[in-house]
C-alpha cells in the first residue's frame, strides 16, 4: 500500500498537481489515520504535500532526528515499554454541534451562557506498551462542576478559577502523584524496577525521584509525541460517536420531543460518563501503535482502521434535519479540532 502512495504521490507531483492530507487518506482507507499519515510523511522525508492542522512551525528536521537519540536514551538506561509513559492536555468542548447544524445555530441567536463553547481540558497519560491509560485530569471552568462520587473516582479532577497558577500546579500535582503510585504497581505486578520515563512538552507539576522527565524537541509534538499521533483523535471519535448515539436514543425512546431538547438534557454528567466509555474503549493496539514515529522498536501492533467516521455519519445521518442529515467528514474533524484557550479564557 505504501508503495503504491509514494508511486501516486510521485506521479501527481510531476503533473505538478497539489495533494493534501485528504487527498492521500482518501487513497489509503485501510490506514487512513492522522497518526498513520504522519508517520508515512516522516518516513519517507515527502515535502510536497500539504499537511492540515500542523503548524508551519512544525520543526520536520528536529522531529526526523529526535527519535535515533530517544531510542539510545531508553537502550543505555534499558527502560521497558511499561515504564515509559507519555503525558499531554487536550482541550475539549464537551457540547458543541457542528456550525452547520439547527441546533448550533438556536444556540447561536439565543441569548445568555452558550453551552456550545464551553471547554474542558483534559490531561492524558499513557505507557508506551499499551498496557495502561491512566486516569485522565479534569479542568472545568465551574467551581464544582461534578458532585457524583462514581464520577469522581474515575477522575482526578481540577477546577478553574481566578487562581489558575495555583490550581494547575496543584491539579498536577496530583496527576504526578497518581502517575507515581499507578506505575509503582505495575512494576511490582511486572517484576520491574519501579522506575518512570516520562514524555512531555511542557513543565508538570512536583516531581518524584523515581520520575525522569524528557522533553520533546520544540515544535515536534504534532510529528512525534505519540498521544497526538492518533489516541487522542480516535478519543474523540468515540466520545462524538457516544453524543450523536445519545441524542438518537432520546427521540427514539420519547424521552425528548425534538433533537433540541434532547441536547439540553445533556449534562457534564452524561459528558464524563462517555469519557470513561470512550477511553475504555480505546484499544491497546492504537495505544501502542501511535508510538511508532518516536519510538518505533517498541511498537508490535498496527494501527487499527479508522472505521468510526462511517459510523458517525450513519447516526448523524439518522438523527436528520438541517447539517445532520448532509454531515460529513468535515463536520467530525470541526468537533475534534483542538480549541484554542488561554489563561484569560479559562479564568473568565
Amino acid at each position: 500500500m505504501e508503495k503504491d502512495l509514494l508511486i501516486y504521490i510521485e506521479e501527481m507531483s510531476k503533473k505538478r498537481c497539489p495533494l493534501d492530507q485528504e487527498t492521500i487518506m482518501a487513497k489509503a482507507l485501510k490506514f487512513a489515520s492522522k497518526g498513520w499519515f504522519y508517520g508515512f510523511i516522516l518516513k519517507h522525508a515527502i515535502r510536497n504535500v500539504r499537511i492540515k492542522d500542523v503548524s508551519t512551525s512544525a520543526d520536520v528536521q528536529a522531529a526526523q532526528a529526535y527519535p535515533a537519540h530517544f531510542t539510545k536514551l531508553i537502550e543505555d538506561k534499558a527502560y521497558h515499554p511499561d515504564q515509559v509513559f507519555n503525558a499531554d492536555e487536550s482541550g475539549v468542548f464537551w457540547k458543541k454541534m457542528p456550525s452547520r447544524t439547527y441546533v448550533a445555530k438556536a444556540e447561536k441567536s439565543a441569548s445568555g451562557f452558550k453551552a456550545g463553547k464551553d471547554r474542558i481540558t483534559l490531561l492524558f497519560c499513557s505507557n508506551a506498551s499499551g498496557d495502561k491509560l491512566l486516569k485522565p485530569l479534569l479542568l472545568h471552568r465551574a467551581m464544582r462542576p461534578l458532585k457524583d462520587k462514581t464520577l469522581l473516582n474515575f477522575l482526578c479532577t481540577g477546577c478553574q478559577t481566578q487562581k489558575l497558577g495555583l490550581l494547575k500546579t496543584y491539579s498536577r500535582d496530583g496527576f504526578m502523584n497518581a502517575l507515581y503510585l499507578k506505575s509503582k504497581h505495575i512494576s511490582k505486578g511486572k517484576g520491574l524496577t519501579f522506575r518512570v520515563l516520562l514524555v512531555i512538552d511542557n513543565a508538570p507539576g512536583h516531581l518524584h525521584p523515581n520520575v525522569k522527565i524528557v522533553f520533546l524537541p520544540p515544535n515536534t509534538t504534532s510529528l512525534i509525541q505519540p498521544l497526538d499521533q492518533g489516541i487522542i483523535s480516535t478519543f474523540k471519535r468515540y466520545y462524538i460517536k457516544l453524543t450523536f448515539r445519545f441524542i438518537l436514543d432520546k427521540v427514539d425512546t420519547a424521552q425528548a420531543s425534538s433533537i433540541i431538547e434532547a441536547w439540553k438534557n445533556f449534562t457534564m454528567r452524561e459528558c464524563v460518563g462517555f469519557i470513561e466509555q470512550a477511553l475504555n474503549m480505546l484499544k491497546k493496539s492504537t495505544l501502542n501503535a501511535c508510538w511508532k514515529p518516536l519510538w518505533p522498536d517498541c511498537v508490535h501492533s498496527s494501527l487499527p482502521a479508522n472505521n468510526m467516521d462511517s459510523e458517525i455519519l450513519l447516526l448523524t445521518h439518522a438523527v436528520g434535519g438541517e447539517g445532520f442529515k448532509d454531515f460529513t467528514t468535515t463536520d467530525i474533524e470541526e468537533m475534534i479540532k483542538e480549541p484554542f484557550v488561554d489563561d484569560k479564557d479559562i479564568a473568565d
